[in-house]
């Protein structure tokens, strides 16, 4: 039912109140020989209540209407903003993740201990900076989108990365001599890229999955 249907029902039932109440009161007025002056007042006295209930109804069935629009609007302006910004959330963190992952992988096929004949190692270090760097600038741009938690996993990605690079400079530099500690050194770059960045990819997989899918994908 509209405005105007509910209105007119108000004011029906007002009018159909006061025409029984005007029947029964001019009847028993007439037995007791009512004046047309009695008449006449209760019809004025009729007219101004349709008159009233119909002005006040109509501004209070107006303020309520206005208020359900105002109330709807505004919901509707929230949920396109959160659209907008899971959107945002959903390219940068695809992106994101791409960029880290490749960069895992390519560190660590810099740092095995093993080399088959005909490897280009140059390529992939070249690959490697490229997407290090991508995954460095992606996240800075877009970690105010990110849930405090999964910035904390993508943040502890890039000390990991460092360390490995250390690790894998020393060894190759020359700075150590060959021996137990030279062998130590490259141990430690390939844990690091072979182990430690994939766990923290996987963490950082979970938590993302809470973000694009909802609170059903639990971040481990």
């Amino acid at each position: 039912m509209d405005t105007h249907d509910a209105l007119d029902t108000l004011v029906a039932l007002i009018v159909a109140g006061i025409a029984w109440f005007l029947q029964h009161y001019i009847k028993g007025k007439a037995q007791n020989l009512a004046t047309k002056e009695d008449v006449s007042a209760l019809a004025f006295l009729a007219e101004k209540a349709k008159n009233a209930a119909s002005r006040e109804d109509l501004e209070e069935l107006t303020r309520v209407v206005e208020s359900v629009r105002s109330d709807f609007r505004i919901q509707e302006e929230l949920l396109r903003r959160a659209s907008r910004v899971h959107e945002m959330q959903v390219r940068a963190l695809t992106q994101l993740y791409a960029d880290l992952s490749a960069t895992q992988e390519y560190l660590q096929e810099m740092t095995k201990p093993f080399r088959f004949e005909g490897e280009d190692q140059a390529a992939s270090q070249e690959e490697f900076f490229k997407a290090a760097q991508s995954a460095l600038k992606g996240f800075r741009k877009t970690r105010l989108l990110l849930p405090r938690e999964l910035v904390d996993r993508c943040q502890a990605f890039f000390p990991k990365l460092t360390e490995a690079l250390v690790n894998r400079h020393l060894a190759q530099s020359g700075i150590i001599p060959p021996g137990p500690e030279l062998a130590d050194a490259w141990k430690k770059a390939y844990a690091t890229a072979s182990h430690d960045l994939p766990a923290l990819l996987e963490s950082i997989e979970a938590a993302a999955r809470v973000v694009i899918h909802g609170d059903g994908a639990r971040a481990a």
